[in-house]
């Protein structure tokens, strides 16, 4: 009897425990605040300027190297009436799980991404940003609207493609 009472007692502590967040479509993004590598705070509690791109990702992963790079290739468009002006139509925060500092510095400095937001907080997955969010694997990708619902959460490589060309031309068509 006591020992069932102890293994009862034991499966209601390890319900009770939080339940790590399920991202799905449509769902507002949830505010967090994260160290960027200038040391101030980012904080995505504000309105967005632009639809936001967040990727989760670590410099020892070709994959999230791979996704980085396939981002940049989009990050900018060209204004056909200003030859040569360069314009963004999205932002980027990129969040490292990266422990160690020097790793992190020389893959950002190596790779040459344009966006200014590079966040990590030395924790990896023991960063409470990942568990908060339900982030459970690299690279993880979840593209954000202005208003801050979720469109995209882990596309394929065309389907990152199809939804930048989107908001491209929404933006273009806009402004």
């Amino acid at each position: 009897m006591f020992k069932w009472l102890l293994i009862s007692i034991a499966f209601l502590v390890s319900g009770s425990v939080s339940a790590q967040r399920v991202l799905h479509l449509s769902d507002t993004f949830p505010i967090f605040q994260l160290p960027t590598t200038t040391g101030e705070t980012y904080t995505n509690d504000s309105t967005l300027q632009y639809p936001t791109i967040y990727v989760f990702w670590a410099s020892w992963s070709l994959a999230s190297l791979e996704l980085l790079d396939e981002i940049k290739l989009h990050y900018h468009v060209i204004n056909p009436t200003r030859r040569g002006v360069k314009q963004m139509f999205i932002d980027v925060v990129d969040i490292s799980i990266d422990t160690k500092p020097d790793l992190h510095r020389i893959a950002v400095k190596r790779e040459g991404w344009p966006w200014e937001q590079h966040l990590i907080d030395y924790k990896g997955w023991e960063s409470s940003v990942l568990n908060n969010l339900g982030i459970t694997k690299i690279p993880t990708l979840i593209i954000v609207e202005k208003n801050k619902k979720i469109i995209v959460i882990d596309p394929d490589i065309n389907q990152l493609r199809n939804t930048l060309s989107n908001i491209k031309l929404n933006t273009s068509l806009s402004n």
